[in-house]
């Protein structure tokens, strides 16, 4: 038997194993063990042999204005793995200035933070987007790890930093910077939303959600729907030409923890039947980027900012690595270029959407 189309083939492709998995219920808190143990089978990419199909990411235009922003989730470890994406954010903010960072929920590892005093904000925060190309605001989310101390210890820690928000009543937010030369953080609700121009014309509604109560909702029975309903209000009267809602826990991914099921069920029906174009989240410790079938939305996972677990494509794929990294987002009036940066900054895959109207 001729084996040299099967050695090239393999030197073409990624390695996978089979993995025979047992899951257990979980909480946010922790492993439950109060039901039978269910078992996955599939396919896991271990080491990613293929040669690299990324195009080279399209130059800024002349005369065209963009916003340019980085997203990153579960990164608060305080590790070197955290640190070397740091640092990779900052190598590429040299070249391209982002105007903010978004972070995607498990901030603080492995439960939270006790108070705006702990020493925790300055290891796995402060310290570790030192560099001048990083002084931005960084709008934060809630991860599960996050709420397994004092969750609202991060709402309160906006008032520590460079900025100063206020909120309507219905958490509409306008987060000013104090000094220009330092970050902030901001969190200035467990759930808010915020806008920010391209240009004078272009605006990009952005809407934060705290998912851990959307994702669980067994132990947290009160707190889904409140949000739920907000979150459709904002979406219904929201006229912004871009529409980016970010949260921790994913709707669709082919990463370990997969997509939660309560919040596909609630809260993609209200991205798709209001347009919204991007949907960013963490929880799963990789890189991907999905996009279903006849979806007015594509879906970013961004969780390699402090860990990395391994990942399968999925029928919604488009994009999928096991790796530390993060995300760049360039958005124009008429397009959204999303880009994957990995461990060493080496672009890993680039993929533009067009703005599309949205759906009413």
């Amino acid at each position: 038997m001729n084996r040299t189309p099967i050695r090239a083939l393999l030197a073409l492709t990624s390695l996978f194993v089979l993995f025979v998995a047992s899951s257990c219920r979980h909480s946010p808190e922790g492993p439950r063990t109060d039901g039978p143990p269910r078992f996955r089978y599939g396919f896991s990419r271990v080491l990613d042999l293929r040669p690299s199909r990324v195009a080279v990411a399209p130059p800024r235009r002349p005369g065209v204005a963009y916003l340019e922003l980085y997203a990153i989730g579960d990164q608060g470890t305080g590790l070197p793995g955290q640190r070397l994406v740091a640092r990779r954010m900052a190598e590429l903010a040299r070249k391209e200035a982002p105007s903010l960072i978004l972070l995607l929920g498990d901030n603080i590892y492995p439960k939270g933070v006790r108070s705006v005093d702990d020493p925790q904000w300055q290891t796995k925060f402060e310290a570790i987007y030192i560099q001048p190309e990083l002084q931005v605001p960084f709008y934060a989310t809630l991860g599960n790890h996050d709420y397994r101390s004092k969750p609202d210890a991060e709402v309160a820690y906006t008032d520590r930093s460079a900025c100063r928000c206020s909120c309507t009543a219905e958490r509409r937010c306008d987060c000013r910077r104090l000094v220009a030369t330092r970050k902030c953080w901001i969190m200035p609700r467990r759930y808010y939303s915020f806008h920010r121009r391209i240009d004078a014309t272009t605006d990009v509604h952005f809407i934060a959600l705290d998912t851990t109560p959307i994702a669980y909702p067994r132990y947290y029975p009160k707190q889904a729907a409140p949000q739920i309903a907000w979150l459709e209000r904002e979406l219904k009267s929201s006229t912004a030409r871009w529409k980016v809602v970010f949260g921790h826990h994913p709707i669709v991914s082919g990463g370990q923890h997969g997509p939660n099921r309560p919040m596909r069920d609630s809260i993609r029906p209200l991205l798709e039947r209001y347009g919204v174009q991007l949907y960013l989240c963490g929880h799963d410790h990789d890189l991907q980027l999905l996009r279903p079938n006849g979806s007015p939305t594509t879906y970013v996972v961004s969780g390699g900012g402090g860990k990395s677990r391994d990942v399968r494509y999925i029928r919604d794929s488009l994009f999928a690595a096991t790796n530390f990294g993060f995300v760049s987002i360039r958005l124009s009036a008429d397009e959204a270029l999303i880009r994957f940066f990995d461990r060493a900054g080496e672009l890993r895959f680039a993929y533009p959407i067009e703005r599309k109207t949205a759906k009413r």
